[in-house]
């Protein structure tokens, strides 16, 4: 996908199918929501749709351009996440509540616990991309259920939770920017401990 249309178009629907996984995960709660959410990366990995999560750990990171695009992801995952979250509210979906839930315990956990929780998931998104791009899903199956239920910090399902909730404040921005930058850095610790 060359154009910036594409990218745009592509990011914005990986956003929109990662907020499904995030409905299913608000819906059915538990084990069974945590890997129900698989189908919002399982779609996008298999349409080729660019997610933010999905491609930091791959970008060449000599290259501004790289840089660039990702930013254009991030912004237009979370778009789709908005669009998505307004949909729910306007349909008869009863799952503010859970929403409201995981972003009050978000908004309690220190800035470094952030850091460290979205490492964490970066990682576990990097690897589960990683091997279902090859078509080894296996590792998607257990890794996206396993950041959910660690109750790690993922940028983009994040993202649609905070439009969802009935929290909107600058505390939930400095909360999502810094799940931003420890999903960058988890999704990149696969180029540092090479051997």
């Amino acid at each position: 996908m060359k154009s910036k249309y594409g990218l745009f178009y592509s990011s914005f629907l990986a956003g929109v199918w990662i907020s499904f996984g995030c409905i299913l995960n608000l819906t059915l709660g538990g084990v069974i929501g945590a890997f129900m959410f698989c189908i919002g990366l399982t779609a996008v990995v298999s349409f080729q749709y660019k997610l933010y999560t999905g491609t930091a750990g791959f970008i060449e990171v000599k290259k501004r351009s790289e840089y660039e695009d990702l930013f254009y992801i991030l912004g237009f995952n979370i778009i789709g996440c908005l669009i998505a979250s307004w949909a729910v509210r306007c349909s008869s979906l009863d799952i503010m509540e859970a929403a409201n839930a995981i972003v009050v315990k978000r908004l309690s956990m220190y800035w470094w616990q952030v850091i460290i929780q979205a490492i964490a998931c970066g990682m576990m998104m990097t690897f589960a991309v990683k091997f279902a791009r090859e078509g080894k899903w296996i590792p998607l199956i257990l890794a996206v259920p396993a950041f959910i239920l660690s109750g790690y910090l993922h940028s983009i399902a994040d993202g649609f939770y905070y439009y969802l909730s009935d929290y909107h404040s600058f505390e939930v921005l400095l909360t999502w920017i810094l799940t931003v930058l420890g999903n960058f850095i988890g999704c990149n610790v696969h180029r540092f401990i090479k051997i």
